[in-house]
């Protein structure tokens, strides 16, 4: 019996194969995986992509995962199907993601050169979250064939977890961070400059910024707010005047990368 179906869309297979193949090649449990070559930009959104990548699937399990993901320890498949075994009501279980009325991320994956934890809440356990970011996630096959991504709100390359995890917890299930040692081999977001966050108001990509009003008014009659890993938004205020309050904070967390990177460099 496969338990997991690892879907993973790519765009450098080089990086493919540094991160997530290297690390998935020491698995010691059996696991099938269908990958999604998008080098030349064949799919326009991570919702398409990922969708026909899930067609073949046939785990318990599929999990959707980026790239530049490493699973840190040979046994990481056969410990989070124990957890996930153990998670009544799961509806998508991920490895960052952010609580309901929490100003901070619940994570078990660290990101960047040097690696930094993200968020202030190290876990031990599974830890409910609202929404979760899509790094990797993963779902029940059956519960996924009914929910799939949304490829119409989410039609770019951003948001389209978090959108699944609404979905799913309207459909009474529950979303949990679980602690699974993960890295991200992604730096994160952040502009080349202040004057690139204030000319572009803010530092969120231009698919988020195009996906989030979408995801806003279709889960507006649902939620007052939805957490995510890049922010809170509000569902009945304009998306770009969260942005520009958002500005300060924007700010904040560039000038504190930029100096990461400077005391990496001097190392």
């Amino acid at each position: 019996m496969i338990m997991f179906s690892i879907v993973c869309a790519y765009n450098d297979k080089n990086i493919l194969n540094e991160c997530l193949l290297n690390s998935l090649k020491r698995q010691t449990i059996e696991y099938e995986l269908h990958t999604v070559d998008n080098t030349k930009q064949q799919f326009s959104s991570a919702a398409n992509a990922l969708n026909h990548g899930a067609v073949k699937a046939n785990g318990d399990y599929i999990m959707f995962v980026h790239q530049d993901i490493i699973l840190e320890n040979d046994d990481w498949l056969k410990d989070v199907e124990r957890t996930l075994q153990k998670i009544h009501g799961l509806g998508v279980a991920g490895v960052a993601g952010r609580q309901e009325k929490s100003r901070d991320n619940t994570a078990s994956v660290t990101h960047g050169i040097p690696a930094k934890f993200v968020g202030k809440r190290r876990i031990k356990s599974p830890a409910q979250v609202q929404t979760l970011d899509e790094c990797l996630v993963i779902i029940k096959r059956k519960l996924f064939n009914s929910l799939k991504f949304d490829s119409t709100t989410c039609n770019d390359w951003h948001m389209y977890a978090v959108d699944l995890c609404l979905n799913a917890q309207n459909a009474g299930y529950k979303n949990y961070v679980i602690p699974s040692s993960t890295y991200h081999k992604s730096l994160g977001r952040s502009p080349k400059s202040v004057f690139a966050i204030l000319s572009g108001i803010g530092s969120l990509p231009e698919g988020y910024v195009r996906t989030a009003p979408r995801v806003l008014a279709k889960h507006r009659s649902h939620y007052k707010a939805i957490y995510t890993v890049c922010g809170t938004w509000r569902t009945c205020w304009p998306f770009m005047f969260q942005r520009i309050i958002n500005i300060p904070k924007d700010i904040a967390r560039h000038l504190y990368w930029k100096f990461r990177q400077r005391k990496t460099q001097s190392h």
